[in-house]
């Protein structure tokens, strides 16, 4: 991932490649044949996008003015990494679809993948533009509409928690599954009371007004039922993320440019991200269905679980009395530690992702040191974590922990 200055032209550089190698598993070690690993065509992808300088702002449309040479850096610096995020995914989904692989290790771990991702899906749909809305697919056309609960029901793997603003989300999945269930076996598999059931219809009616009457396709005493555009929404936004990422890696000599789509609309880089957190919808769906371990492995520019986390637990544990050095990242921690001790921790080293509760750990009692301050997990495959900080951690001084 790079990109130049050329006289007022930037040309940004993207360029991911995978390899597949063999390992055996022993009693107590997981060995790989990295000396016979092969990197093979279908594993590459790569992309060279330019644009001129005053088109910077179609891409990167921010809020803010930039003003600054380190804001015009800040601002270009997106692009790049949008880019790359989608060709890293893109070509894991097309590993993971092409069958014949059991492992497969991303150099992203989900967690720290899917709330930025989500955080630039919000942005997009709340502008009255949106490029992707209107394009065409070979499973149809692409509403806004579609890309909404796409983002919220998805492929319909991941468990949708029937509560709070999840319960109408949670509710059009079922309906999408069980498309002839009644209003009373509704309640039941939801597990609502009558007021809590005629408050959930309300929501719905109002979901549906807002879309222009496209999701409640018909509804009576007994029943009611989701429109077709609802049901296959997910079909649409898939095709969607797939075509855009193969059009901006494999691209034909009669394509535009690569970022302008079909109705004239630059695609800017919260809409890149938003097609990213569908492609890393499809990655997953695909995993399941071919039954893949995908293993995410955190970043060492970005990873903080030693710093904020672990080294934080291990000092209390230990009740060591050494103050924590004010470093924001591992990477700063461990070229430090392993500058000072290199016959210890000997180069190259490599952070991986913890476990997220161990940010969310307190102190409870006397005799037991720590607990989770997790309330609620929605399975154990989910990405949607919902983590409940109690104040007494603010209050016991560990504000470094969060």
């Amino acid at each position: 991932m790079d990109y130049d200055e050329v006289l007022e032209m930037l040309l940004f550089y993207v360029a991911s490649s995978g390899y597949r190698c063999q390992f055996t598993i022993q009693e107590n070690r997981i060995r790989f044949d990295l000396l016979n690993a092969k990197r093979t065509e279908e594993l590459f992808a790569s992309a060279v996008v330019p644009l001129w300088e005053e088109d910077l702002l179609n891409v990167v449309r921010t809020g803010e003015q930039i003003e600054t040479e380190v804001d015009f850096r800040r601002t270009m610096e997106r692009i790049p990494f949008a880019l790359m995020t989608m060709s890293e995914l893109y070509l894991a989904w097309k590993v993971v679809s092409g069958g014949g692989i059991r492992i497969l290790f991303l150099d992203r771990p989900f967690s720290g993948t899917y709330p930025s991702l989500y955080r630039d899906f919000s942005f997009m749909m709340r502008r009255r533009t949106i490029a992707l809305d209107g394009l065409k697919t070979k499973e149809g056309p692409v509403e806004k509409l579609d890309l909404y609960l796409a983002s919220v029901i998805g492929p319909g793997l991941l468990y949708v928690p029937p509560r709070g603003v999840y319960l109408p989300h949670a509710t059009l999945r079922v309906l999408a599954e069980k498309p002839g269930i009644t209003k009373k076996e509704l309640a039941e598999f939801l597990r609502l009371d009558d007021d809590q059931f005629q408050s959930l219809l309300r929501r719905l009616r109002a979901l549906d007004q807002r879309s222009g009457g496209k999701i409640i396709s018909k509804e009576d005493i007994q029943s009611i039922r989701i429109s077709n555009q609802a049901c296959s929404s997910w079909g649409r936004v898939r095709a969607l993320a797939l075509e855009i990422a193969e059009r901006i890696f494999n691209p034909d000599s009669t394509a535009r440019h690569p970022l302008i789509m079909e109705n004239g609309r630059w695609l800017c880089v919260t809409e890149l991200n938003a097609l990213n957190l569908f492609l890393l919808d499809a990655l997953i769906e695909e995993a399941a269905k071919h039954r893949v371990l995908v293993i995410g492995v955190a970043k060492d520019t970005t990873a903080t679980d030693f710093t904020r986390a672990a080294l934080p637990t291990s000092l209390l544990l230990s009740n060591a009395q050494a103050k924590l050095p004010g470093l924001k990242s591992d990477k700063a921690l461990l070229t430090i530690l392993s500058t000072a001790n290199a016959s210890s921790l000997s180069t190259p080293w490599r952070t991986f992702s913890y476990d997220g509760c161990m940010a969310t750990l307190r102190k409870w009692t006397s005799t037991l040191c720590f607990r989770r301050s997790l309330r609620c997990v929605s399975s154990p495959n989910s990405l949607r974590v919902e983590m409940v900080l109690s104040a007494e951690l603010q209050e016991a001084g560990w504000d470094d922990l969060l």
